[in-house]
């Protein structure tokens, strides 16, 4: 784990000079860290106590170095102001560091979504478009489905059990 947190904090000094060429205002001393729990997301950022820290998930490092990188950009971009979320300013720095060959985007749809839709337990589908939604937990959204709407057309959800055979 000490070898993988090194080359991670390698990778990450790479991906900030990078965004210092092109006057990308992150923020200065991230905490970086691994999350082995994780199947689902590449990377997370989070504010803890003021300060930010970004999880880059274990499996990440059976991809390229490429890959883990790209993460990091767009974990450490949501550390700029007003990019917490995947808005317009948060699109605009992704835009700015993949003139420098990156591939920072704002979700990621490669090898794990059909592995995810394996594992689920639940499929959360709107009643109106047909948007689908795959769930391993019994979260909130399982539970009260009413208080939720699709984030596409504010269509009502509703929850299915996936009875695996």
């Amino acid at each position: 784990m000490e070898n993988k947190l090194t080359y991670l904090y390698s990778l990450y000094e790479l991906v900030k000079a990078d965004m210092d060429k092109i006057k990308i205002p992150y923020t200065k001393n991230v905490k970086i860290k691994i999350n082995t729990r994780a199947k689902r997301m590449h990377g997370c950022c989070r504010k803890v106590n003021g300060s930010f820290v970004i999880e880059v998930s274990d499996f990440l490092f059976n991809y390229s170095k490429e890959e883990i990188m790209n993460t990091i950009a767009h974990e450490l971009i949501h550390t700029c102001y007003g990019c917490f979320n995947h808005g317009k300013r948060f699109k605009y720095y992704c835009d700015k560091i993949n003139q420098l060959g990156y591939n920072v985007t704002t979700t990621y749809k490669g090898k794990e979504v059909t592995q995810i839709q394996n594992e689920a337990k639940y499929l959360v589908m709107c009643e109106n478009c047909n948007t689908k939604m795959y769930r391993m937990k019994k979260s909130k959204l399982i539970t009260n489905p009413q208080l939720y709407r699709c984030s596409k057309c504010k269509g009502k959800l509703i929850v299915y059990k996936i009875i695996k055979k």
